[in-house]
C-alpha cells in the first residue's frame, strides 16, 4: 500500500481526474498576518476558523469571531467547504469579531 503523501485524489467514475493539494492561507488579526498551512479545499470553513483562533490564541469570545474576505463585511459561511467559499491558495482572510447581534441602545 502506498504511503499517504498529503494529497487527495479526486475521482470521477472510478478514475483519477486530478490531485487536490493542500495549500497555504494567510490570516490577518489585529494587524498581524500569519500563515495556516495544509488547508484542503474540502475542509469546512468552521475548521479553518478554529485553526485561525488557535493560531492567534483568541480566548476572548472566540464564538463571536468569523473569517472575512478583504473589504467584506459579510462573514464567510462556516458551513461551506473552503473550496465552495472561494478560498484559494495564498488568500488573505481577516479574523475579526462579527458585528454585535441584536442589543440595546
Amino acid at each position: 500500500m502506498p504511503e499517504y503523501d498529503g494529497h487527495e485524489d479526486v475521482r470521477e467514475s472510478g478514475s483519477v481526474v486530478g490531485v487536490v493539494r493542500p495549500f497555504e492561507v494567510r490570516i490577518a488579526y489585529n494587524g498581524v498576518v500569519r500563515t495556516l498551512e495544509h488547508v484542503s479545499p474540502h475542509e469546512r470553513v468552521a475548521a479553518l476558523l478554529e485553526q485561525a483562533l488557535k493560531l492567534f490564541n483568541v480566548i476572548d469570545r472566540p464564538h463571536n469571531h468569523s473569517l472575512f474576505f478583504e473589504g467584506s463585511t459579510t462573514p464567510i459561511d462556516p458551513d461551506q467547504s473552503v473550496g465552495q467559499a472561494g478560498i484559494e491558495s495564498g488568500a488573505l482572510l481577516f479574523l475579526r469579531p462579527r458585528d454585535p447581534q441584536g442589543g440595546g441602545n
